[in-house]
C-alpha cells in the first residue's frame, strides 16, 4: 500500500519529540507500505540529513524560508483567524507537490502530522485522511495561561490559544480520524468534537538503544532532557531550578541540577553558573548522561501528550521524578515505577528520597524498565497505527463540507 506522509520539520536528524515520533512512525509504516514522505527544511544542507532516510520509497522537500514564514504569520495575524502556525507552514510550493503525488491516483491513505499540516489533504476526496495531532494543542495552551516563566510566549500563547482551539476542532472534525498520544488529550477532544473518531497511538521508546544500566550513578546529580525550544521544557528547567533546587539543597548540599537538551534559550542559558546548575545543549547522546545520574526530573506543568524524557529514563534506569502532567500517557503507577509529586516541596522531598536511598531507586528503575519492554516498546505503541490505516485504506469517501484551507 502506498501512504503519503507530511510533516512540518524533515525527521532527520532526529532531534526533539516531534520529529522522534514522525521518524519512528515512518519506520514502522515503512516495513509494511511503500511511504512517501513531503517535508518542510528551513536550510538547504538539512538536505544531507536525507542519508537516513533510505528506507523510504520517496522524499520530497520544499524549503521554508523563516523570514517569508514569519511574514506570513504576522499577516495571518491581521487577516485571518487561523492559528499563525498554520500560516507559518503555508506555502504554495507545499500545496503544489501534494497536488503532484495525489494526481498519481496511487495512494490509499494520507496521515498528516500535526493540525499545521492539515489542510494540506484534508477536503481532499482522493484519499481518506488521519491526522495525527500528537497533543492535544488546545489542552496545552489552556494550560500555559499566566505562566510568568513563559517569557516572550506569554503573547504569543493569548493570540494563539482561540485560533488554536476552533482550527483543531475543525481538523478533528473533518479527519477520517485523528491520532493523539495519550488518553487524556483525547478525552479532551472527544468532550470538544463528540462523535468524532480520536484514536491513542502513543509514544515509545527503543529499549536496545536505551540500555539499561545499574550502579556507577553521581548521588548529587539530577538530570532534565529535553528540546529546550518548547515553552513546556523551559518551563521545567525555570521552575525546578527557582523553586525546587534549593529546598533539595537544605538537604543535600552538594545537589547539582543538569539541564540537557538542544536549543536553550536565553532565560535556559541564565540558570547556568558553573557550580550547582549547569546547562549543557548539543548533546550528540543523552545516555550517559541518564546513566551517570541519581535522578532524572520532569516538573511538567504546562503543556500536554507523553513525555519522551520519562521513557528513555525509565528505559535507562534512571529513576524518575515527575508531576502528575508529565506522567499523562504513562501507564507507571506512583510509587513502582515512577515517583509523582506536584508542588515543589513535595517535588523536592522525594528527589531528596532518591537520592538518599539508593535501594529503592534501584527497585524503581528495574520496574520501569520492566514496564517499558512489556509496553512502551516503539514496535508495541505503534500496533495501533497499523490497523488505523488498514481500515482507512478502503474508505469511501462520503460527501464532504471542504476542507481547512491551505
Amino acid at each position: 500500500m502506498r501512504l503519503l506522509v507530511l510533516a512540518s520539520r524533515l525527521p532527520f536528524p532526529t532531534v526533539g519529540g516531534d520529529k522522534l515520533r514522525v521518524r519512528s512512525m515512518l519506520a514502522h509504516l515503512a516495513r509494511r507500505h511503500d511511504v512517501t514522505l513531503l517535508s518542510f527544511v528551513e536550510r538547504e544542507e538539512e538536505r544531507a540529513a536525507l542519508a537516513g532516510a533510505d528506507f523510504l520509497a520517496r522524499v520530497r522537500t520544499v524549503t521554508l524560508g523563516p523570514l517569508a514564514s514569519r511574514l506570513r504569520a504576522a499577516w495571518g495575524l491581521a487577516s485571518s483567524p487561523d492559528p499563525l502556525q498554520v500560516h507559518y507552514y503555508r506555502a504554495g510550493a507545499m500545496a503544489r507537490i501534494v497536488e503532484e503525488e495525489l494526481a498519481t491516483g496511487t495512494y490509499r491513505a494520507a496521515l498528516a502530522h500535526m493540525v499545521r499540516m492539515a489542510g494540506y489533504v484534508l477536503g481532499d476526496p482522493r484519499v481518506p485522511v488521519a491526522v495525527d495531532l500528537q497533543d492535544a494543542l488546545s489542552l496545552n495552551y489552556r494550560r500555559a495561561r499566566g505562566r510568568d516563566t513563559l517569557g516572550p510566549w506569554r503573547g504569543i500563547y493569548a493570540v494563539e490559544a482561540p485560533r488554536i482551539a476552533r482550527y483543531e476542532d475543525e481538523v478533528v472534525r473533518r479527519a477520517d480520524a485523528s491520532m493523539v498520544v495519550s488518553p487524556v488529550d483525547r478525552e479532551w477532544l472527544r468532550r470538544r468534537v463528540p462523535g468524532a473518531r480520536i484514536e491513542v497511538v502513543g509514544n515509545g521508546v527503543d529499549p536496545d538503544r536505551f540500555a539499561y544500566r545499574e550502579g556507577g550513578r553521581d548521588r548529587d546529580r539530577i538530570v532534565l532532557v529535553g528540546h529546550m525550544r518548547t515553552a513546556a521544557n523551559q518551563d521545567m528547567a525555570i521552575h525546578f531550578a527557582r523553586d525546587v533546587l534549593p529546598r533539595v539543597q537544605r538537604l543535600r548540599p552538594r545537589a547539582r541540577f543538569h539541564v540537557v537538551g538542544a536549543h536553550p534559550t536565553p532565560a535556559v542559558r541564565r540558570l547556568h553558573d558553573g557550580a550547582t546548575v549547569f546547562v549543557t545543549p548539543g548533546v550528540p547522546d543523552v545516555l550517559p548522561l541518564l546513566h551517570a545520574s541519581a535522578v532524572s526530573v520532569c516538573p511538567m506543568r504546562l503543556g500536554a501528550g507523553v513525555q519522551n524524557k520519562l521513557l528513555e529514563s525509565m528505559a535507562a534506569g534512571t529513576p524518575v521524578v515527575s508531576t502528575s502532567i508529565g506522567l499523562e500517557g504513562i501507564p507507571a503507577r506512583p510509587g513502582e515505577e515512577a515517583v509523582v509529586a506536584d508542588d515543589a516541596e513535595a517535588f523536592a522531598r522525594e528527589v531528596v528520597a532518591l537520592m538518599d536511598d539508593e535501594a529503592r531507586a534501584t527497585r524503581l528503575a528495574r520496574e520501569a524498565r520492566r514496564l517499558v519492554e512489556e509496553k512502551l516498546a516503539w514496535g508495541t505503541q505503534l500496533a495501533a497505527l497499523d490497523g488505523l490505516l488498514d481500515e482507512l485504506k478502503d474508505t469511501r469517501r462520503r460527501g464532504r463540507r471542504g476542507g481547512v484551507a491551505t
